[in-house]
């Protein structure tokens, strides 16, 4: 009796020691780098991505085995909202632990840049950049990125070396994504398009000089629209005639063209321009006023009138 107890004693702690082995085996296999791995293979994070996101995407570039082991292991370290979003190089064969400590840590192990887009720019002019950066062509980046007028969002980026044009399009139009999202209910509850509030912020973007002008400005601007007089701004001669308002001749004012806000009444077709941060919310946020005109005088100071007749008054006193 006493040997068959042993026996099956052996027994039980034999089977334990190959299923605590094959959960080892498991393991590691699954923390293991894919036979199919690439060498040199580029792995794109933008911004707010999920980690099953990253994780079906690190796995469809044969960098990880499993995306659930990979989830489950960053859930254990409590690192799964520190993925931090770039481009990332694997040169050489990882364990998934190793993964996850560059793609916290935004060890990205690739030649990092910045490129800073100033608010207001068109696409031509980050065109430009993009080639002074020597992400790809002027040419290319406009030819791609023109549909995105008014939705590429100027800041300052991190770029690595091998960034491509479509990536780098996506890098601008996410984080504008990520900026307008707050207040993506107050657009829906103004009544108007977000179609619209860009292109009035990309005119508020040029027309006003302070934050402090700006939601001014977008009351101004409102304020014609709504009663149904033309808006009568320079700033779309500045990118579609290259002339500024001190160049703009009676013809040009006259000679009816899309974003001619003279000759036509209401917002222009399209952004002209990428607004900032401050001049959306100017656009979604207009203050009160019952003011109809403004001019920015010699001074650089904002004058504003109710009639006609004050703003023929500012310029004979404040433009020179």
């Amino acid at each position: 009796m006493l040997r068959f107890l042993i026996s099956e004693s052996n027994t039980i702690y034999y089977g334990v020691g190959i299923a605590v082995f094959l959960v080892i085996v498991s393991f590691l296999w699954f923390i293991s780098t894919p036979f199919s791995f690439t060498p040199d293979t580029i792995v794109s994070i933008v911004p707010g991505s999920s980690v099953q996101h990253v994780g079906k995407k690190l796995h469809d570039e044969n960098i990880i085995r499993s995306p659930q082991i990979f989830q489950m292991v960053l859930v254990a370290q409590s690192k799964e909202g520190s993925v931090v979003a770039g481009d990332y190089i694997f040169q050489d064969r990882s364990s998934l632990f190793q993964i996850i400590k560059r793609i916290t840590r935004g060890d990205f192990q690739m030649d990092q840049r910045s490129i800073t887009i100033p608010e207001g720019f068109t696409v031509d002019q980050i065109g430009a950049l993009v080639e002074e950066k020597e992400i790809g062509s002027r040419e290319d980046f406009i030819q791609q990125a023109s549909q995105y007028e008014g939705f590429l969002f100027p800041d300052t980026y991190r770029i690595q070396q091998g960034l491509t044009i479509p990536k780098f399009i996506e890098m601008l139009r996410s984080q504008f994504q990520k900026k307008i999202a707050p207040l993506q209910q107050d657009v829906e509850a103004s009544g108007k398009s977000l179609q619209d509030i860009v292109i009035m912020a990309s005119l508020i973007e040029r027309e006003a000089i302070t934050d402090k002008e700006r939601p001014i400005v977008s009351g101004i601007l409102w304020n014609r629209i709504r009663i149904g007089i033309p808006l009568q701004v320079d700033a779309p001669f500045l990118v579609y005639l290259g002339k500024t308002s001190a160049q703009l001749t009676i013809d040009d004012l006259q000679t009816p063209a899309p974003y001619n806000t003279y000759t036509n009444k209401g917002l222009p077709p399209t952004p002209i321009g990428n607004p900032g941060l401050a001049s959306l919310r100017a656009a979604l946020y207009p203050e009160k006023t019952d003011f109809l005109f403004y001019l920015h005088g010699s001074d650089g100071k904002i004058r504003y009138g109710k009639t006609h007749d004050d703003h023929i008054r500012n310029k004979n006193l404040y433009l020179r």
